[in-house]
């Protein structure tokens, strides 16, 4: 099992406002997605207000091997 936790910056949002949030890290020990090996990592977003978990939203995520669409490695296609 692969566990890591990422801290975003906090900011105030208005009721009914939309938003995009980052936030990035290092990975250890990640397996990259590919044909041969399609693995996926549940990933979970946990929106907290003040301090308490009020919503978690769960996302299945590939690690992409070079991070750009379409190329080719070693003559086969790497997905994204």
């Amino acid at each position: 099992m692969v566990r890591a936790t990422f801290q975003g910056a906090g900011v105030d949002i208005l009721s009914g406002a939309k938003t995009v949030l980052t936030a990035t890290g290092p990975l250890a020990n990640a397996r990259f997605w590919s044909p041969d090996d399609p693995y996926l990592y549940d990933v979970y977003t946990m929106l907290t207000v003040d301090g308490k978990v009020v919503d978690v939203n769960k996302t299945d995520y590939r690690v992409p091997q070079d991070g750009i669409r379409g190329r080719r490695r070693h003559g086969r296609r790497v997905y994204q």
